[in-house]
């Protein structure tokens, strides 16, 4: 018999919650198709909450960045996706790249990287579609990567920092020995090619992944457009680093969960912005 306290809130026995819980998420695990009409239908594997919110709210949540992708990426770029999580905007981008151009997929999260590797692979695009599971950094090396948690299709797991976004510490359940490499010497030492466009998210450390990039950033065959989600964090320094790079900002958008925020009275200041960059 079900339990109950404080204002007739039921409490379930552990062993009736753990059930509905692994009912709930086996009923989730399936391939899951989404169409938002600018490119074939996408395919996802989902196997739990997070990941079934990652694919069917991307399209509609972050408008901003599917326009930009649609109108910056073309046949033959080079995009790189840093912060891919379980793929949406590197399947996008591909279709956009076409045949003769490449993605290049940056996911440090072991959980997320296996969704990432088998969605590329369900849509069919592992030939256009270079996955690495290294953080970019600012240095290549080794670094502690933290876990905010173990799920495949969370957030907020971060290189060398227990710090969100927003200035909030928490304490990671995991923490990982990670490969880390900067971008530059990446392109340097021949495993990528240089990006026409690029898309950071990566929920604190997007500094760090800029700083790596400075010579490509200052190049001749400098990126058309960049855009990053610029937090109340760590913003002064990336805002600094992209304007010594010669970047200005050209656009910015909020994703559609900050703009209910917004519009209920909180302070756009204090909530993060999808800010795209082009040279000055």
């Amino acid at each position: 018999m079900p339990s109950y306290s404080g204002r007739g809130t039921p409490r379930l026995p552990r062993r009736v919650l753990d059930g509905l819980r692994l009912r709930g998420t086996a009923r989730l695990q399936r391939v899951l198709t989404v169409d938002d009409g600018s490119a074939p239908p996408l395919r996802f594997r989902v196997r739990n909450v997070d990941e079934y919110n990652r694919a069917t709210n991307a399209l509609h949540n972050e408008l901003g960045t599917l326009r930009w992708i649609a109108d910056t990426v073309g046949p033959g770029d080079v995009f790189y996706d840093v912060g891919a999580n379980i793929g949406i905007f590197s399947l996008l981008a591909a279709h956009r790249a076409g045949a003769g151009g490449r993605v290049v997929a940056f996911e440090p999260h072991a959980a997320t990287l296996a969704t990432l590797l088998e969605n590329v692979m369900l849509n069919g695009l592992g030939e256009r579609i270079d996955v690495l599971s290294s953080a970019l950094h600012r240095t290549t090396g080794h670094h502690p990567f933290l876990y905010r948690s173990l799920v495949a299709g969370s957030g907020l797991s971060q290189v060398g920092a227990t710090r969100d976004p927003f200035g909030h510490d928490a304490e990671p359940v995991a923490r990982e020995l990670k490969a880390v490499a900067s971008g530059d010497d990446l392109i340097a030492s021949g495993t990528i090619g240089p990006a026409d466009v690029i898309k950071i998210d990566v929920d604190g450390n997007e500094a760090d992944v800029v700083a790596g990039l400075r010579s490509l950033l200052t190049s001749a065959r400098r990126p058309r457009s960049v855009q990053i989600e610029v937090n109340p964090d760590g913003q002064a320094e990336l805002l600094e680093l992209m304007s010594a790079a010669g970047y200005g900002e050209t656009g910015r958008h909020l994703t559609r969960g900050v703009e209910l925020l917004v519009r209920q009275g909180a302070d756009p200041a204090t909530l993060g912005a999808n800010v795209v960059f082009e040279p000055a």
